[in-house]
């Protein structure tokens, strides 16, 4: 099929890559092919994850073949088309600060910017969710203003909190737990992004569209003890 590799991934994955880079249209058809196999399953497909280019999927080779399933997915590709279902939309509160995204100094001022104005340029954009990935509700984000994007850190943090919001090349992000990052960080969302307890324990999926919404450091505070009892915070507009 034109414009789409099958790729082995061991005995029991394929990856379906429909093209390079972040696009938000190679995105779609990775979304469109998502949908359309929620809405006509295969047999012996197990799970589908989607990411910025490609749909993995790991299937069952006992159940069904390798020849098999690139037939049944070239099928829901030609069916599926290019347009992807409307993703939700959501306003995510987070606080910018320098006590909260130790970076948000540094990566002002390497853009010519007061704190101020970077944070209104971050938070005027829309974010697409491309995948959620690395760690259990890592998400990453398209979207990012080019005169924003900047280069990741030579030296990874070894650990970063649970909540940031970062930026990384031409990308941003939230992170779910405390772990490792190279990203610069400009601040903090009360959001919980993975939560076990809830029927689905990442908040977000590919597609659904974000705004940050700032607020302050009491807000931020008393939103954090909301999150406790089970509120998802972020609000779907």
């Amino acid at each position: 099929m034109s414009g789409v590799a099958f790729l082995p991934l061991g005995d029991g994955g394929m990856t379906v890559e429909f093209g390079r880079g972040v696009d938000p249209d190679v995105h779609a058809r990775v979304l469109a092919l998502d949908a359309a196999l929620k809405a006509e399953p295969v047999h012996g497909v197990i799970e589908a994850s989607p990411t910025y280019r490609s749909l993995f999927l790991q299937y069952d080779p006992v159940a069904i073949g390798w020849d098999e399933l690139k037939e049944a997915l070239s099928e829901r590709i030609a069916k599926a088309g290019s347009e992807a279902p409307e993703g939700r939309r959501w306003s995510v509160p987070a606080v910018f600060a320098p006590e909260f995204g130790e970076d948000l100094p540094m990566v002002s001022e390497t853009k010519g910017m007061t704190q101020e104005q970077f944070v209104n340029a971050f938070c005027a954009a829309a974010y697409r969710v491309y995948m959620i990935g690395f760690v259990p509700g890592f998400t990453y984000l398209g979207g990012l203003p080019e005169p924003l994007h900047l280069s990741r850190r030579l030296s990874p943090r070894l650990v970063v909190p649970a909540g940031s919001v970062a930026i990384g090349g031409v990308q941003a992000g939230m992170n779910p737990i405390e772990q490792p990052s190279g990203w610069h960080l400009l601040g903090k969302t009360p959001v919980r992004l993975f939560d076990l307890t809830r029927d689905q324990p990442c908040l977000f999926v590919a597609g659904d569209i974000l705004t940050f919404e700032p607020i302050d450091a009491h807000a931020f505070a008393a939103l954090s003890e909301q999150a406790k009892s089970g509120d998802p915070i972020a609000r779907m507009l």
